[in-house]
């Protein structure tokens, strides 16, 4: 069991909007998906089901390992092509941004979606407290008896009927306060959502630590346009996280009857006034439900490695194969060597990693099965849903709901106002 007290801050899922002109949308998709390394980073896209008006969708990454999607209505240019990360999908991205050693951070990636005269639409900050013996439940009763107040941006107390409690019938989990059309603030007891949560990504954490509470912002609207705007002014990525939690502890604030914040929300709020005083950071961090072997070898196989020996075998034949691989056992042979591979920090730094979870090393095969496991199961689920889309008409396209990745809307028991 792991006792130390943590923090943990980073940005969840997160959407984007950006304009095209009537019969222009291919030649801004692409610019899109090159200019943020979509295709570099995952290689081809696939068809998924459109949804909210849009009639094209295409997608990164599955289902089950995180998806990010571009949507785009040829016909409704003022619906702009959307660009939406889920929660798995962004750290997807950032797991392989970190494995190609691309110096492209979120900072870069924000002012990429302005300079395409786009904007945010939604962005979800979140902060976690991990060991710091914050109890869920203990703040709901709090707010029950009016012993802590929540105020919205202009310091207007927010009341109890505009609070809503989430959660099963055993235990309370989730407060949210607003409305999520709009901006919404949630805490919410992180650790269980892990543990009872069979797609969760975290659970080898959860289940080390005694307690973990969750503290998310999700800003849409007028106001995460702005947001966007105010980011693009930062200079570096280390301002990022500090100045999105204070927008944070902007937009809502907690205190109690004597007008003093409760610790939980002085810490939050401690965090974006002395940035100085960095925590830990999610960025790039999140657990895959992999090991990073296995993870390696897949991408391998399926985007760039394999599609350049498959370039190379259809050109020129087995010959062509054996120079290639016996150039490339020279070239690693020679690393250090001005005719030798030149090693990136990221690729030291799984190496170290590899070595200090204590994977095994001297036999390959089982991590090769199981990625190719992967990529047949990924190739028959995305085979599947091919089919589907084309049995299905645009009306069924856009009636469809679009699922939500937030983690509580799969399994609320419960939903009552605190009144």
């Amino acid at each position: 069991m792991e006792n130390t007290p943590r923090v943990i801050t980073g940005i969840d899922q997160f959407s984007a909007v950006v304009p095209f002109k009537e019969g222009d949308e291919l030649k801004v998709v692409n610019r899109i998906q090159r200019r943020l390394y979509l295709e570099v980073l995952f290689g081809h896209w696939y068809d998924e089901t459109p949804h909210n008006g849009y009639t094209k969708t295409k997608a990164y990454g599955s289902p089950k390992i995180g998806e990010i999607t571009l949507s785009w209505n040829a016909n409704r240019p003022d619906m702009g092509i959307l660009l939406y990360f889920t929660a798995k999908g962004k750290a997807l991205f950032e797991m392989r941004i970190r494995e190609e050693g691309l110096d492209f951070t979120w900072l870069d990636f924000i002012k990429k979606i302005y300079e395409f005269d786009g904007h945010l639409t939604r962005v979800d900050i979140y902060w976690d407290a991990i060991n710091h013996g914050y109890n869920i439940d203990q703040i709901i009763n709090e707010i029950r008896n009016k012993h802590i107040i929540f105020e919205n941006r202009r310091k207007v107390a927010i009341k109890l009927k505009n609070m809503k409690v989430h959660g099963t019938a055993d235990r309370l989990q989730t407060i949210s306060v607003g409305n999520r059309r709009y901006s919404m603030l949630r805490l919410y007891d992180k650790r269980v959502e892990q543990l009872t949560n069979k797609n969760a990504t975290r659970k080898v954490l959860a289940a080390q630590v005694n307690d973990w509470l969750r503290i998310e912002g999700q800003i849409m609207g007028d106001i995460c346009r702005e947001l966007g705007r105010k980011i693009c002014n930062l200079q570096i990525e280390k301002e990022l996280m500090p100045y999105l939690i204070g927008f944070l502890t902007n937009q809502w604030n907690v205190k109690n009857l004597d007008g003093k914040r409760p610790v939980w929300w002085k810490n939050l709020a401690d965090y974006a006034e002395t940035p100085d005083n960095l925590p830990e950071e999610y960025l790039g961090e999140a657990e895959t439900t992999i090991d990073p072997i296995v993870s390696t070898i897949y991408w391998f196989l399926k985007f760039g490695g394999a599609s350049t020996i498959y370039k190379i075998h259809f050109l020129f034949g087995l010959d062509g194969d054996n120079v290639f691989i016996n150039t490339l056992h020279d070239y690693i042979k020679n690393t250090g060597n001005v005719d030798g591979f030149c090693i990136p920090n990221s690729t030291t730094t799984f190496i170290k990693s590899v070595k200090q979870a204590g994977f095994q090393t001297k036999n390959l095969r089982p991590y090769i099965n199981k990625a190719l496991k992967r990529i047949k199961e990924e190739n028959k689920e995305k085979l599947t849903r091919r089919n589907l889309i084309k049995s299905k008409n645009e009306k069924d396209h856009q009636s469809r709901p679009k699922q939500s990745d937030d983690p509580n809307d799969s399994k609320l028991s419960a939903c009552y106002f605190l009144t």
